[in-house]
């Protein structure tokens, strides 16, 4: 199985790379892009990062936190709960991307 932290890390430099780059559409799009990507990875690898909105317009990534597993194939009632600190947050989410992979 591949190891969560060492694909994390790798998708982690890329986006700080792309968020160097002067902003326009064309980056944030590559940083959604590579945010997807980075999701599929981490799930593939058994992890469960989440890109949280706190319903007043800003976003944060959120990789801790608790929820019910669920027992059945394909899609199931869930009840997830994260503690996301304050400077955590972002205006976009973006740069709340930026933010998670300059912390890593």
């Amino acid at each position: 199985m591949p190891n969560i932290k060492d694909n994390a890390e790798k998708i982690a430099l890329e986006i700080i790379q792309l968020s160097q780059i002067k902003p326009n559409k064309d980056a944030k799009g590559m940083i959604r892009a590579r945010f997807c990507d980075f999701m599929q990875r981490i799930m593939n690898c058994g992890g469960c990062e989440s890109l949280i909105n706190d319903d007043r317009g800003y976003w944060a990534i959120a990789s801790n936190g608790t929820q019910n597993v669920p027992m059945k194939q394909g899609p199931a009632d869930i009840q997830t709960t994260f503690f996301i600190k304050a400077k955590d947050f972002a205006k976009t989410p973006e740069d709340a991307l930026i933010k998670w992979a300059k912390g890593f």
